[in-house]
Formats: structure tokens, C-alpha cells, sequence
């Protein structure tokens, strides 16, 4: 289930009513040690502080998204992170924002899967892995 932040129902009003925002060209995914709250900011998430934990660039084209025309997209392809050189702790939650490091939070939502990732693990989010989804 993913959740919108405050900025996102922000700029989801403004793209839509023509107040001159673009849809991003690029998403930066980010692994989480904890939910964010819709108050969050990309500088306000829990992520790994480990020197190899980096957010993941995802390119917003229909390549990486796929619509299911019922209101929700999801990630068609694997979103890779870099091997830990040490360990990141539990991941629990991921986060789309705007830029590589601190930045914008859009929306949020829980892993299907809570890991551990240790020293050498990587981090991937399947295919399918993320499932946005606009509701009445």
C-alpha cells in the first residue's frame, strides 16, 4: 500500500490544474528503516547511513511503469541498490522523491517483504515490487 505525502497532494493538484509543474523525468528511490508520515521530507526519512546505501535513479517513462487503467501503477523493472559494505539494518518501508539526497518526498509505502541487509547483501525491489494506487 503506498501513501501520498502532503508535497505530493501538492504538486499531484498543481500538475494537474495546469500551474506549470512537469512530471519528474526521474524518481529516486529510497530504502527505509522506518514509515515515514505524510509530514515527511526527503531530508526527514529514516534511511541506512551506511557509506554504500544510495537512492536508486528511476526513470519516470512507460518502460519502468506500467498503468493498470484502474487507478494504480507499478514498477516494471528490478530497482537495484548498491551492495552493502556494511550492514543497512531492516528495511521496511521505500520512498519516491526528487532528488538523489534530501529533496521532496512524493509517496511511500511499505515493502511486501521486511529484510535484514548485512554486509554484502543487495537490496533489489522486484519487478511488480511497488504498487501505486489513487483511491476515492
Amino acid at each position: 500500500m503506498s501513501s501520498i505525502s502532503n508535497y505530493g497532494r501538492g504538486y499531484i493538484t498543481k500538475t494537474l490544474f495546469g500551474r506549470s509543474l512537469n512530471p519528474n523525468g526521474t524518481y529516486f528511490i529510497a530504502a527505509l528503516k522506518s514509515s515515514p508520515n505524510s509530514a515527511s521530507t526527503g531530508s526527514t526519512l529514516n534511511e541506512p547511513t551506511a557509506v554504500s546505501y544510495a537512492r536508486v535513479a528511476y526513470a519516470n517513462t512507460s518502460a519502468n511503469w506500467s498503468a493498470s487503467g484502474s487507478g494504480s501503477i507499478t514498477n516494471t523493472n528490478k530497482i537495484k541498490f548498491n551492495v552493502a559494505t556494511q550492514d543497512w539494518g531492516l528495511i521496511t518501508h521505500y520512498a519516491l522523491c526528487d532528488s538523489f539526497s534530501g529533496g521532496n518526498l512524493f509517496i511511500f509505502g511499505t515493502l511486501t517483504t521486511k529484510l535484514f541487509i548485512a554486509n554484502g547483501d543487495n537490496l533489489i525491489i522486484d519487478s511488480y515490487g511497488i504498487t501505486i494506487s489513487v483511491n476515492s
